[in-house]
């Protein structure tokens, strides 16, 4: 099991999740974040510092939002969003 990042977090410019992730594995796409499932180690250390409550483990995702974490990691690869480590600036 892995966490992802579902549509609740688009347009949220809170990143306070990213943080606490000891793998590094968030990716910063133009209006959302992904999580390499690859990288993921399922120590749910992000889902508590998430102000929208849109990190959940994969075995949890609706079909709806399974779709859009898939597509959310396709445009992640092809754009190369970069890593983010630590939680972008407040405007």
């Amino acid at each position: 099991m892995t966490f992802a990042v579902t549509e609740s977090c688009q347009g949220c410019k809170d990143t306070a999740c990213v943080a606490p992730c000891p793998m590094g594995c968030f990716l910063e796409g133009p209006d959302v974040l992904a999580i390499e499932p690859t990288e993921c180690i399922d120590c749910a250390m992000c889902v508590a510092e998430c102000p929208v409550d849109a990190i959940r483990a994969d075995v949890e995702l609706t079909s709806a939002q399974q779709a859009f974490v898939e597509q959310s990691l396709q445009r992640s690869r092809a754009a190369g969003w970069p890593r983010i480590t630590r939680p972008l600036a407040k405007a």
